[in-house]
């Protein structure tokens, strides 16, 4: 089983992606929705959106988009 505390990847991303009106700042270690999920790692992105792995009692993905 993963162990969400030993999730340590870092990523880095184009700034101008999260100008006004864009992309939310997500770090490693955010926590959404009053604390319910913590970000573990960026799974991937597209045009819109980028997606994130999360812990919520299990593991789950966030979809977060412009």
């Amino acid at each position: 089983m993963v162990n969400p505390t030993e999730y340590k990847t870092y990523h880095f991303d184009n700034v101008e992606n999260y100008a006004p009106g864009g992309l939310p700042v997500v770090n490693l270690g955010d926590r959404f929705q009053d604390g319910r999920y913590k970000i573990l790692n960026k799974l991937g992105q597209g045009g819109y959106s980028h997606v994130w792995l999360a812990w919520d009692n299990r593991l789950v993905e966030l979809y977060l988009t412009q």
